[in-house]
C-alpha cells in the first residue's frame, strides 16, 4: 500500500466512526535565525470528543507554559442548540459566541491551538481542508513502533522531511504530526506582530519579543510536533457537549 492509499484510508476512517474521542498535546519550538540563536518552547494541551452527526467539543490551553491552577481553556463546541465557542485567551472576560457552524471558530482555533483544531476535528466533520480536497500527497518512508504500536511513517510528497505524519497500520488514525516552517524575516515582523496581539502571550515570551523589535528581522524556523491518544466508537456521554464556560 502507498502513503497516498494511507492516507485516503485514514480519512475514511474518520469519516465514517460512530464516535471519537482523543487527548493529545502540541509541542511548538521556535527558533530565531539570529546569532546566538533565540530559542522558545510552547506546550498546547488538548482534547476533542465527537458523536454523529454533530455533537462535537474541542478544548485547548492556549497558555500552557503557565501553571496557574485557574487557567481556563479555549472552547469550541455543538449541540442540538448550535455551534458555540468561548474563544478565552486569558482575558478576563469573554463572551460565548454563536456560529452557523463549526467550520469558522474551528479555523479560528488553528493559531492558538498550534493546528490540533483543524487537522481532525476537520476530517471527523467533512470540512474543506488541504486533507480533504486532495492537495497533499504523502509517501511511505518505514513503519515505526509508537507507544508500543505499528505506524505507517508517510513524509510529504512535496516538503519532504519538513512535513511527516505517523498513522497507526491497525486502526487507520493519527498518532503523531510533526511540521517544520521556516519564515522571512518580512514574515517574522507579521508573526511577532501577531504574537503580541494576542493577550494571552507569556509575559517571558512577550518581553523578549518587544526587546528584539527594534534589532534586524531575523527569519525564524517553527517546528511543531502534535501527539494524539485517539479512540473510536467509544461511548461519550451527552453532557460532555453541553458546555458551560464559568461566568
Amino acid at each position: 500500500m502507498d502513503g497516498d492509499a494511507i492516507l485516503q484510508r485514514m480519512l475514511a476512517t474518520y469519516a465514517s466512526c460512530r464516535s471519537y474521542r482523543d487527548i493529545g498535546e502540541v509541542h511548538e519550538v521556535l527558533t530565531s535565525g539570529d546569532e546566538p540563536p533565540q530559542v522558545w518552547k510552547l506546550r498546547k494541551p488538548f482534547q476533542t470528543g465527537f458523536v454523529r452527526p454533530l455533537s462535537f467539543v474541542f478544548e485547548c490551553f492556549v497558555d500552557a507554559l503557565s501553571e496557574r491552577a485557574d487557567r481556563k481553556p479555549y472552547v469550541v463546541w455543538s449541540n442540538e442548540r448550535g455551534a458555540r465557542s468561548w474563544p478565552n485567551r486569558g482575558r478576563a472576560a469573554v463572551a460565548v459566541h454563536t456560529h452557523a457552524s463549526l467550520e469558522e471558530p474551528l479555523a479560528l482555533a488553528a493559531g492558538p491551538s498550534g493546528g490540533s483544531s483543524a487537522t481532525v476535528p476537520s476530517m471527523l466533520l467533512g470540512l474543506a481542508s488541504r486533507w480533504t480536497r486532495g492537495d497533499v500527497r504523502f509517501d511511505l518512508e518505514a513503519v515505526d513502533d509508537i507507544d508500543g504500536r505499528a505506524c505507517h511513517r508517510l513524509q510529504s510528497a512535496r516538503f519532504g522531511p519538513a512535513e511527516l505524519m505517523w498513522i497507526d497500520c491497525e486502526r487507520h488514525v493519527l498518532v503523531r504530526r510533526y511540521l517544520r516552517l521556516h519564515s522571512s524575516p518580512e514574515a517574522s515582523r507579521r508573526q511577532r506582530a501577531a504574537a503580541l496581539a494576542d493577550p494571552s502571550l507569556p509575559a517571558d515570551l512577550r518581553r523578549d519579543l518587544e526587546q528584539s523589535a527594534s534589532s534586524p528581522e531575523p527569519s525564524l524556523t517553527t517546528e511543531t510536533t502534535t501527539y494524539y491518544r485517539p479512540e473510536l466508537d467509544v461511548e461519550i456521554e451527552a453532557g460532555a457537549f453541553d458546555v458551560r464556560p464559568p461566568e
